[in-house]
């Protein structure tokens, strides 16, 4: 029986350390990240028929429809509101009449943009760049409205007094937004509305990863919130279980609590644990 009170401070030292220390790549494992969408729909924009100086279409729009064509229907896509590109220049200096320009512009209408996901996720913010020229009849749009099936309406505040484009940042995480499809509606201000780029963040539901077993079936891994809960018990009761002078590594726990359950050797939990605690 060890009765060093030292050796034990350092047992305890050491299993708070690896405790907080799985903690914290826990934390980050399941932090808010940006969500890129699958694909999105939408009307297209309008232009040169509709009375526009312009086109301001989203003319590289990768899916289905007439993407020269005011209000065409287009599906299946991305494009300009998902290419990471935005410009800090109102829409007179970029804009131009093959259409190709970072904005897409609609008048007369509130667009519903229709965004899809591959995973299903939460999410914690979205932003909307939009352009603001209240001098040339391009206003920020008066508010915008999100939902995952149950709607919700932000107004938007425009800070630049009508000169500047600028994002609107949406804090949804009070609105528990899930699913894997999102509809994003711009509430025009006045005659047109003009966006080049919406943004998401928040969380994926992590998928199930399977490998073969020696039979034709297959066994799918532990999950995360599994092997996090294994790694913090084990952290916390190896020192007091183990028989052996061998003190349990924090580093190798969160290791294998972190990175699917196995340590360096391949050893699976179970073994893990036996090998390091004993019986």
């Amino acid at each position: 029986m060890d009765s060093n009170p030292i050796s034990k401070k350092n047992a305890r030292n050491e299993s708070m350390f690896g405790f907080v220390l799985l903690l914290t790549l826990w934390a980050t494992h399941v932090s808010a990240a940006t969500l890129a969408p699958l694909s999105y729909d939408m009307l297209n924009g309008n232009g040169q028929a509709s009375g526009g100086a312009f086109n301001y279409w989203d003319k590289f729009y990768t899916g289905t429809g007439n993407t020269t064509q005011d209000n065409a229907p287009l599906s299946g896509g991305l494009g300009d509101l998902t290419d990471g590109f935005t410009t800090n220049e109102n829409w007179f200096n970029v804009e131009n009449t093959d259409g190709t320009g970072p904005y897409v512009g609609w008048l007369f209408l509130n667009p519903t943009i229709t965004f899809h996901f591959a995973a299903v996720a939460t999410y914690t913010q979205i932003n909307v760049h939009v352009d603001d020229s209240v001098d040339t009849g391009v206003y920020a749009p008066a508010s915008i409205t999100v939902s995952d099936g149950n709607a919700t309406t932000f107004p938007v505040t425009d800070p630049g007094n009508g000169a500047a484009p600028f994002w609107v940042n949406l804090n949804v995480s009070p609105l528990g937004l899930s699913g894997n499809t999102l509809f994003i509606t711009l509430n025009r201000n006045r005659n047109w509305v003009f966006a080049d780029e919406v943004q998401f963040l928040g969380t994926s539901t992590p998928t199930t990863v399977s490998e073969p077993s020696s039979t034709s079936a297959t066994v799918p891994e532990p999950s995360s919130v599994t092997l996090f809960v294994l790694g913090m018990l084990g952290i916390t009761f190896g020192p007091l279980l183990s028989k052996k002078s061998h003190r349990f590594n924090a580093i190798d726990a969160a290791t294998f609590g972190m990175l699917g359950g196995r340590d360096q050797d391949g050893e699976t939990i179970i073994k893990y644990l036996a090998a390091h605690f004993g019986k």
